[in-house]
């Protein structure tokens, strides 16, 4: 399942007040996806275990449902185009699932079902960071940007968005 595209919403008392990204993935062929979001709604919270892996077309995140739905599903994150995403994901320890296709805004999905999971620190982190150093590099150079140029604008670029990550509604 390709990440179509995504917001965030910040609450107080979710996630501690993070800005927590909303991650939106076409669902229209996956209805007991569907079903998981649905039913939550409904039902209390149930047992969700994460792993982050590296595929073909960016970074998986491999989700297994144990209630109140078995489940597993895998968000793929393209990079360098959701790195930023991905180290909101991992800063926020936590994403809201919901359906969305490609185009959608958090302004005109607001009424859509969600479903808030809990991502605890899997490992991962650690490498992220290489990951994320080399997606915004790649990017940079891509602009035009030669490599110590390019290094220099990452690490500047590291920094401010985890700025911006540590927002927090009180």
């Amino acid at each position: 399942m390709r990440v179509v595209a995504d917001g965030a919403i910040g609450k107080q008392g979710t996630a501690a007040g993070r800005l927590v990204p909303v991650v939106m993935v076409d669902m229209s062929d996956h209805p007991d996806v569907a079903e998981l979001v649905r039913v939550h709604q409904y039902l209390g919270p149930g047992d969700c275990h994460s792993q982050w892996a590296q595929g073909r077309d960016g970074l998986l995140l491999r989700l297994r449902f144990e209630r109140p739905i078995e489940l597993t599903i895998a968000p793929t994150f393209a990079l360098p185009e959701k790195a930023g995403l991905v180290d909101q994901v991992l800063s926020a320890r936590a994403i809201y699932l919901q359906h969305g296709v490609a185009g959608d805004r958090m302004s005109t999905t607001m009424h859509h079902p969600r479903l808030l999971i809990e991502l605890p620190p899997t490992g991962f982190e650690e490498q992220w960071e290489g990951i994320f150093f080399t997606a915004l590099v790649k990017v940079f150079r891509d602009g035009g940007l030669k490599r110590s140029e390019a290094k220099a604008a990452a690490r500047d670029m590291i920094v401010r968005w985890r700025e911006l990550g540590s927002i927090r509604m009180r």
